[in-house]
């Protein structure tokens, strides 16, 4: 009898422990733990979140997530802690996947399109089967072309782990592709105004950024804005201020100041530091406006560089990949 009650306590201040520890769940809240749910990731996720993305994956007929994991297989078994008022929804979406599963059916990767695409003409494995071979593209109804393997655009010719790294070498900023021989070129010189040379076709490729400046260039015009060009602007303040302090009408146009009657030390201070004080204002307002001006026009350089760019990787992955993948053998 005081082992079964030694034990309720136990469990007694187990459920109370429980009640009282806080975990961080998917939607970064604390939460008590009796009120999250594991999922078979070993994840933990809160019974609002639950709900709140299986209603939406169910409007978008997608499967389910771990929201920390991505995994999809973290929902499987997990039937019990569906509410009772999105169960209907959840067997009509089981259903959906199941003919879409025996019928070879797959949604269109394209955005906006929720088109299905059969991706398998011959069911029993023919010739004209897209199952078990690779690479495969399907032309969806609304002119995308995919394969079905990756969902990238169709890469007919080379496996998707050869089509995934040609992108991703062509996505890289330091490379360009040849206008002639197609081949992928190094044009990290091109930031310096410099021609590049293709190794295969030698064709020269124009440098395209004109904003970048080389490291030297870059220096000499830093140390020539903040260092020779107040200097010499102070310079020509203080030559005119104290020509006019003395009445002097006539101003010598040499660097040298002979010709201008010497006045006492602490006139010449007060000069200095009107000169000094004029150059200051003079380059504030040139830091000022200058800066933003001239992010602008580069921001703007830099938008429309990016978007030739963009414009000629869309080109080269619609157009090239099908083309050369055709032409083989």
């Amino acid at each position: 009898m005081a082992d079964q009650n030694s034990n309720d306590e136990e469990a007694n201040s187990s459920q109370q422990r429980m009640h009282d520890v806080d975990i961080k769940t998917c939607c970064y809240k604390d939460h008590p733990l009796v009120k999250g749910m594991k999922l078979k990731c070993n994840h933990r996720i809160c019974k609002s979140c639950h709900e709140e993305a299986m209603k939406k994956r169910f409007e978008q007929k997608k499967p389910f997530k771990c929201p920390r994991c991505i995994n999809p297989k973290a929902f499987e078994l997990m039937n019990d802690d569906i509410p009772p008022n999105l169960l209907g929804l959840f067997n009509k979406l089981q259903k959906y996947r199941d003919v879409e599963a025996k019928l070879h059916l797959q949604h269109c990767p394209s955005p906006g399109c929720e088109k299905l695409v059969q991706v398998c003409s011959d069911v029993q494995g023919g010739e004209n089967s897209y199952l078990g071979n690779e690479p495969r593209g399907v032309t969806c109804e609304c002119g995308h072309s995919f394969c079905v393997l990756c969902n990238r655009p169709k890469h007919d010719g080379i496996n998707c782990e050869e089509s995934k790294e040609f992108c991703r070498l062509y996505d890289n900023p330091n490379t360009r592709r040849c206008p002639e021989c197609k081949n992928i070129l190094q044009v990290w010189n091109m930031m310096n105004k410099k021609k590049v040379e293709c190794l295969v076709c030698d064709t020269k490729l124009e440098p395209q950024d004109k904003i970048h400046l080389s490291p030297l260039a870059f220096t000499l015009t830093y140390i020539f804005m903040v260092f020779i060009l107040p200097v010499y602007l102070g310079r020509m303040v203080y030559k005119r201020l104290r020509a006019r302090w003395v009445k002097d009408p006539e101003i010598p146009d040499d660097d040298s100041l002979d010709g201008i009657e010497e006045i006492s030390a602490s006139c010449t201070k007060c000069l200095l530091i009107t000169a000094a004080v004029l150059i200051g204002i003079l380059v504030g307002i040139g830091v000022t406006l200058g800066g933003p001006i001239f992010w602008i026009i580069g921001y703007i350089r830099v938008c429309k560089l990016h978007a030739a760019q963009r414009r000629e990787q869309a080109k080269f992955r619609e157009e090239f990949i099908v083309k050369e993948g055709a032409a083989e053998p």
